[in-house]
């Protein structure tokens, strides 16, 4: 599994990359407890999926993420996403 990350700390000529189940897993448990997330805009196919994820702060700023991921065997073996945030 890796994890592509494009934002404006991590643009395309040395986006974030993560590799592995468990240092994913790791990365998922950081996100603080108290932000909301929403997914929207959910797209499915047979070896493709999309979707919006919007998070917000509790200062009411926003992380909005779209991501794309492959699918192979039931499992996600890559995900590619862009992120925007206010400042």
């Amino acid at each position: 599994m890796e994890a592509i990350s494009y934002s404006v700390r991590t643009p395309p000529g040395a986006p974030g990359r993560i590799t592995g189940r468990d240092a994913l897993v790791a990365l998922s448990r950081e996100a603080p407890a108290e932000l909301t997330h929403t997914v929207s805009n959910e797209v499915v196919g047979q070896d493709r999926a999309a979707f919006t994820l919007t998070c917000t702060c509790p200062t009411g700023q926003l992380v909005v993420v779209n991501t794309i991921l492959d699918i192979r065997g039931g499992l996600v073996t890559r995900q590619v996403s862009v992120e925007t945030w206010d400042e």
